[in-house]
């Protein structure tokens, strides 16, 4: 069995730090969390000698390469398998039209960012070394847009493309990439947002809950048993696909 170094993004947001921990606790891989500025979710997670932490602003190229870099100063490899669920999410809740443009700009360039810069990096040494595999989250809104919510929507469509074009340029490495958009997750609103960004987050959600044909918001265990399946070495077809996540609807 291959020895796998797994790279996760947005180590300290609820789902990443859900998968991060079921990974160190089901397998024997190593694990790299690429966190923000917070550690309160992935804390006792780091004394395992099988997980480094490292702070990366994902939106610069320069500070991505130098945080890849130092894990295979620690462990002589890099990253074969990545997994990023970092975001940066809605925070103007507005009409398109009423929209703030550089807060439109900042969350859809740097979702973008975030992405560019993690494939620009990884993928040289995934390519070399015959082996990728890499799951970039989505969201069920490349499906159905979101109202008040121009600029995410948008940037979560330019990721999707991002993965079908990869998956094109890399499916002969034994690269592969694909997305995973769930809908709603089952996650603490109260606890990450407020005022009417939590307003927001709280309509749409119970708009999802009227709608979905099975009444359920995702789990974040539904979602890791996903990125299972898209991580494994067995795999060999499934390539360049967005898998939603989001209770039947269509």
């Amino acid at each position: 069995m291959r020895d796998r170094i797994i790279l996760v993004t947005g180590a300290n947001s609820q789902i990443g730090s859900q998968i991060a921990r079921s990974l160190i606790t089901a397998t024997d891989h190593r694990l790299v969390l690429f966190y923000h500025d917070k550690t309160s979710r992935i804390h006792d997670l780091t004394s395992d000698s099988r997980v480094l932490s490292v702070s990366c602003d994902l939106s610069n190229l320069a500070e991505v390469k130098s945080a890849v870099h130092q894990v295979f100063d620690q462990w002589k490899a890099y990253p074969d398998t990545l997994i990023h669920t970092a975001t940066t999410r809605s925070y103007d809740a507005r009409l398109l039209q009423d929209s703030d443009p550089l807060a439109w700009k900042h969350i859809f360039q740097s979702n973008v960012d975030f992405t560019f810069n993690l494939l620009h990096t990884l993928l040289p040494f995934m390519t070399i070394n015959g082996f990728g595999r890499i799951v970039i989250f989505g969201s069920d809104v490349t499906r159905t847009g979101l109202v008040k919510g121009s600029a995410y929507a948008a940037a979560k469509s330019a990721t999707i493309n991002l993965v079908k074009t990869i998956a094109k340029e890399h499916g002969k490495d034994n690269v592969l990439v694909n997305a995973i958009s769930p809908g709603p997750v089952e996650t603490d609103l109260d606890s990450e947002f407020w005022g009417l960004s939590l307003d927001f987050r709280k309509e749409y959600f119970n708009h999802y809950l009227n709608s979905v044909p099975t009444g359920k918001l995702v789990s974040i265990n539904e979602i890791y048993e996903t990125v299972l399946l898209l991580t494994s070495e067995t795999i060999s077809g499934l390539n360049g696909q967005e898998v939603f996540v989001n209770g039947g609807l269509l």
